[in-house]
């Protein structure tokens, strides 16, 4: 994208922006690191002091011209709106917006699990749950009925994944567990639900 405004013209990618005066000099080069997913800018507004840019995946950045500091402004929501499964218990609500395709297959889609507790958001993601780094596809999701803070979540590529107070506890594979597929070692789970109490 490129913006221009008082003889300054800002020339920006997925994750940067460069500001470059009428003579073609760069003034201005600012990167940022998003703790949540990788950089995906799709608009900028700027004026001397400030960067505004429009992030898909990690909401507004507001990057100041004078002290090269960002900052990642977001609102009270889940991480991503495109839900694909819920479970709700106890008043918690547990969304995850994962995907499989129409004949069973993995789409690869990073995994997410967002929770609505207490009428707030949070997510677990890559960015603040390495476990979750070589993880996929994210499909479905359940709530003790008798432990709200107790959770499992199933992966359509890699396992099980037990969560805790809002703490990722174990993940269930094809080494520690008895699951797999029959012709990988990857573990498919497409559905998860509690024995009734």
């Amino acid at each position: 994208y490129l913006k221009s405004t008082n003889d300054e013209l800002l020339i920006g990618g997925w994750g940067y922006v460069d500001i470059i005066n009428n003579q073609g000099n760069t003034i201005f080069y600012h990167y940022w690191d998003t703790p949540y997913s990788w950089a995906d800018a799709r608009d900028a507004q700027f004026d001397a002091t400030t960067c505004w840019v429009a992030d898909k995946n990690n909401g507004l950045i507001q990057i100041s011209r004078t002290d090269w500091y960002s900052n990642t402004i977001t609102g009270n929501g889940p991480r991503r709106n495109d839900a694909f499964r819920i479970d709700c218990s106890q008043n918690l609500v547990a969304m995850i917006p994962g995907s499989i395709t129409s004949v069973w297959g993995s789409n690869y889609s990073q995994p997410y699990l967002n929770l609505f507790n207490d009428e707030k958001w949070s997510t677990f993601h890559t960015g603040d749950t390495p476990a979750l780094a070589n993880v996929y596809d994210f499909a479905d999701v359940a709530i003790n009925p008798n432990n709200k803070n107790d959770y499992y979540v199933g992966s359509f590529h890699s396992g099980l994944f037990h969560f805790n107070q809002e703490e990722l506890v174990q993940v269930f594979h094809h080494e520690n567990s008895p699951l797999n597929s029959k012709d990988t070692s990857d573990a498919y789970i497409a559905g998860v639900t509690f024995d009734a109490a």
